[in-house]
């Protein structure tokens, strides 16, 4: 669960009604692959002004329109925001409901003086906030209610490309058939 989470923006209005959501939609994505690893588009409600921009200098623009999620198989996000950049690494529990999670936060270059270290330490505590406060507390929530029993399975609806593609992996990989057809998006 804690995973799927980076696969999709669909609980951003309800987990993140104060961060994420005032700046990005929280229903419009994009999904591009590269064998099992996906490229996550999210689109910023200051989209439209990227209108005005040649086609072939979008690729500048990223955090000023959009952002991207880059998934690494099975268990590496990347998010690069303006002031950061953070890295999940999502390492598997001993049992199907546990995880642990490792969060590196980066930046090309060295701070240029203790307002800019601050700023930076700011802004990880605040990624990292995110990710605790925000989505592992609904991920716990969903977790504990599956381990219920009550439900027998889980059906990601059609908008969910990300998560089905995802799974669609894991299943692919865990029947250890490679001579089956990979997923594809």
């Amino acid at each position: 669960v804690a995973y799927d989470g980076y696969l999709e923006g669909y609980h951003f209005k309800a987990a993140h009604p104060e961060t994420i959501e005032p700046r990005t939609f929280t229903n419009v994505m994009e999904y591009d692959a590269h064998g099992p690893h996906q490229l996550v588009g999210f689109a910023a409600k200051n989209v439209l002004e990227l209108g005005e921009v040649d086609r072939d200098e979008l690729w500048q623009h990223e955090t000023k329109g959009y952002d991207f999620i880059r998934l690494f198989f099975p268990n590496v996000s990347i998010f690069i925001a303006p002031e950061i950049t953070q890295v999940a690494q999502m390492i598997p529990g001993p049992g199907p409901m546990e995880n642990t999670t490792i969060l590196h936060f980066l930046h090309p270059t060295p701070p240029e003086n203790e307002e800019d270290c601050a700023a930076r330490i700011e802004m990880a505590d605040w990624l990292r906030n995110v990710v605790q406060e925000e989505d592992y507390n609904v991920g716990l929530k969903l977790q504990q209610g599956l381990e219920t029993g009550l439900m027998k399975s889980v059906l990601f609806g059609r908008n969910e490309r990300g998560n089905q593609y995802f799974h669609r992996w894991v299943k692919w990989y865990s029947d250890g058939d490679t001579s089956a057809p990979q997923p594809e998006l």
